[in-house]
């Protein structure tokens, strides 16, 4: 145990090191100089605006997951949904690894905090993250493609490839658990029980087949409401794409459609990098991208640092979440 604690230890502090070399090249690259006095030159409309637009991103974000936690029996608020959504994304962005890492503390504020069944808990976070997951793959795929009919020079072979295996693993997983899990779930039992020499516990295993057949038939019934959830899904993407708009043009540079799916693309295929809150991967794909473009780097920093003065203001606010759940968790365990 001690030795994979010090192996996890030196796996992120190499991590970390990676980022910071990553950072400290991407500083060096950039003209600082004439960065900040276009940063200055914002307008404080334009900030306000900004604002509004990250604020519906949010709210879009909880609203699908609050649609598709009802199929699941979950009726929870929207500020309390908010809150364990905003605390769990805080720990996902300062783990190593691509936004993942706190769906198990927002399963378990579901079902400790709220006397939410696990099984209904692990489902409703497991079809959010699937779906955004989904729409993040398929939408990079049309950008690429959209990307590709722009003639802009630009070798997204790498990416194309990589953007395709990924959507052909989601489809060959939900199709197999869609359609196999109970073979699948036989197999991991049976595997278990030669591996460990241990009789596999029929019941457990049966009440997990009859778990996950209750899932996707919650799922075939409510069609609408998942087809409602990817709606917003797909609006929430929109709202990025024309929140980097505005950091680009509040910079004083003409983006057209193609250039911003362009630095689009690059800027969400190094947030899916094993590195937290894609400290140094995005700061190298904003350089790239706009050097392909032929804009400045002046341009470059500029989004940089917009990106980063929100990612700070969204971790506040995060961090805020995270103390009230904390506390209120430890007020529960002193009166029980």
């Amino acid at each position: 145990m001690i030795a994979g604690f010090k192996k996890n230890t030196f796996f992120n502090s190499l991590i970390w090191f990676a980022a910071s070399v990553l950072i400290i090249l991407t500083i060096l690259e950039l003209p600082i100089g004439d960065m900040l006095p276009r940063i200055r030159a914002i307008s404080i409309s334009v900030w306000t605006t900004l604002l509004l637009v990250n604020l519906i991103i949010l709210f879009l974000a909880v609203k699908r997951w609050q649609i598709l936690s009802q199929i699941f029996g979950i009726e929870i608020s929207f500020a309390r949904l908010f809150i364990i959504r905003q605390a769990g994304s805080t720990f996902s962005f300062v783990t190593p690894g691509p936004q993942f890492g706190g769906e198990p503390l927002q399963a378990y504020w579901l079902n400790r905090g709220q006397g939410i069944p696990i099984d209904n808990t692990i489902a409703s976070i497991g079809a959010d993250r699937f779906i955004e997951v989904f729409i993040n793959f398929s939408l990079l795929f049309l950008g690429i493609l959209l990307v590709i009919r722009g003639n802009i020079e630009a070798d997204l072979s790498n990416a194309v490839f990589f953007v395709s295996l990924s959507l052909i693993s989601l489809l060959t997983l939900l199709s197999l658990l869609l359609y196999k899990h109970r073979f699948i779930i036989s197999t991991l039992f049976s595997l278990y029980g030669l591996v460990f020499r241990k009789a596999s516990d029929k019941d457990q295993e049966q009440r997990i087949i009859t778990s996950i057949s209750m899932i996707f038939s919650r799922i075939e019934k409510e069609k609408l409401r998942v087809t409602f959830a990817i709606v917003i899904g797909v609006f929430g993407w929109f709202a990025l794409i024309f929140e980097l708009y505005l950091m680009m043009s509040a910079l004083n540079l003409t983006p057209d459609l193609y250039e911003i799916a362009l630095v689009m693309i690059g800027i969400r295929i190094a947030l899916l990098m094993p590195i937290p809150g894609g400290v140094g991967t995005m700061e190298t794909s904003l350089i790239w991208s706009f050097g392909v473009l032929g804009l400045s780097m002046v341009g470059a920093g500029g989004v940089i640092a917009l990106n980063r003065i929100r990612d700070l203001i969204i971790l506040a606010l995060g961090a805020g979440c995270l103390l009230y759940l904390s506390r209120r968790n430890l007020i529960q365990r002193n009166v029980s």
